[in-house]
């Protein structure tokens, strides 16, 4: 999990001061960095696609030798952004013609008396306040049993609340301000009872009671649509993963994949009938489509869907975005050349999809840390032993993992894990366009992709399609 600063009061830092002059342009925000422990760091402002939850920099930077940095950039409207800072993270405010003094000591950050620094002050504060409660002995609130998880939620609610009466209090803010905020905090509260009903629902076949189920209580809000909050972009996902699978919680695995093909059409008839403003509808549609899109692949469903939308949404402010979702899915759907893809051996020597010319290739993308990717070890290694002395097919299992002495351990721990083992830095993800793991891709023996999305190892129908291949 990614780091988070810390709040601390704010204080005047000269260096700061000196170094960031007031700018011109009253479209930009400029943000000036002190940070002498992190000299030397990779900085990143960015903000989320609401849509599709793809990060877009505004600005990329160093801090210099001294921990010191300077940034100007373009921002059209206010928006909630991501200061990442190497590893860590912090959320932000921007308007256009803030500028923002910031003072990062260790972990503590701090504004000061620059336009916008109140509102981000306010934003480091309370997110401090809330980590607290939310991970507490390592452990995160959604983790808990119901009625653990319902004490805690209390603490947050309350500690919440008081921040924001006793901060409000002290400082000038516009009411449009103070209104984001109250929602901002609304909705941090609201992911944790999603992610609370998520696990319970993954640890019993989606079967969640009616005090867990959250599904009428998302609010479709144009301005949270608008405000750029990396937390209300979670809550929509969480809530279309969920919806999808209550929906397709009964039946054989045979019926579950006759119906999946199903559900994009009746998500999109509840949207469509649903009492929606324009506008949310619109970003429903929308949403549903992408979903789909990330999900399935390119196929009958989402092609039909895709001609649809865009037959009846011509102008819509989606509209560019599932394009250019729509062709990268496109060049991984079945025909396609499979791209590249390189990564280290566990004696660190370099190989790429190049290495396996003329053969099946079964990828499994995995991670030490990933629950449902270590279950499907063992059957992974029965589904190789199935194609023992076939030279033609290659088991290559690919680890995603940040920390590659988490991935040792586990190559440690599962000696009898035979294949190919890789650790990829992650540019599977784009290539691939993998939103989540464990993800299982099929390439045939001309190099072409079979199955982006192929079935895990402890399906029935793995096998089969392995074996069709070789052929």
């Amino acid at each position: 999990m990614k780091k988070s600063f810390q709040f601390v009061i704010p204080i005047l830092i000269l260096v700061v001061l000196l170094s960031c002059s007031k700018s011109e342009n009253f479209d930009t925000v400029k943000i000036c960095i002190h940070a002498p422990s992190k000299k030397n760091s990779e900085i990143e402002i960015s903000i989320f696609n609401m849509l599709n939850g793809e990060s877009n920099p505004l600005a990329k930077a160093k801090l210099d030798s001294l921990g010191e940095q300077s940034l100007e950039f373009f921002v059209a409207n206010s928006t909630f952004a991501t200061l990442k800072i190497g590893n860590e993270e912090s959320e932000l405010y921007l308007e256009p013609g803030y500028e923002l003094n910031i003072s990062i000591n260790g972990d503590d950050m701090a504004y000061d008396s620059g336009t916008g620094s109140e509102v981000n002050n306010y934003l480091a504060g309370i997110l401090k306040v809330q980590k607290k409660i939310k991970i507490k002995d390592g452990v995160y609130m959604s983790e808990l049993t119901p009625a653990e998880f319902q004490n805690r939620l209390d603490t947050l609610v309350e500690s919440s609340t008081q921040f924001h009466q006793h901060f409000i209090d002290s400082i000038q803010l516009s009411g449009k301000i103070k209104s984001l905020l109250m929602k901002r905090n609304r909705i941090s509260i609201l992911l944790q009872r999603e992610a609370l009903q998520w696990n319970y629902g993954a640890a019993h076949d989606f079967d969640i009671p009616k005090e867990l189920n959250m599904l009428n209580e998302i609010p479709y809000d144009s301005i949270l649509l608008k405000s750029g909050l990396r937390d209300y972009l979670e809550v929509l996902h969480f809530n279309m993963n969920i919806k999808s699978r209550t929906l397709n919680r009964t039946g054989t695995i045979e019926e579950k994949i006759k119906k999946e093909d199903e559900l994009p059409y009746v998500i999109r008839n509840e949207i469509q009938n649903g009492n929606y403003s324009p506008y949310i509808k619109d970003f429903l549609l929308a949403k549903n489509l992408d979903f789909w899109m990330a999900s399935m692949g390119i196929g009958a469903p989402i092609d039909s869907l895709y001609s649809e939308f865009k037959n009846q949404h011509s102008n819509s402010l989606y509209l560019s975005s599932l394009e250019s979702r729509y062709m990268r899915f496109f060049s991984v759907s079945p025909g396609q050349p499979a791209p590249q893809i390189k990564g280290a051996t566990i004696e660190g020597d370099s190989l790429s999809l190049k290495q396996f010319k003329n053969k099946v290739i079964y990828i499994d993308v995995w991670a030490s840390w990933c629950g449902p990717c270590v279950a499907e070890i063992p059957f992974a290694q029965k589904l190789q032993t199935t194609f023992n002395g076939n030279d033609s097919v290659v088991f290559l299992n690919i680890s995603v993992d940040q920390d590659s002495s988490g991935w040792r351990d586990a190559m440690s721990k599962h000696r009898d894990w035979k294949g190919t083992h890789l650790i990829n830095d992650r540019s599977i993800y784009k290539t691939y366009n993998i939103t989540g793991i464990p993800r299982y891709i099929l390439i045939d023996k001309n190099g072409r992709i079979a199955n982006a999305d192929a079935p895990r190892p402890s399906s029935k129908e793995i096998k089969n399609e392995i074996a069709k291949l070789l052929r």
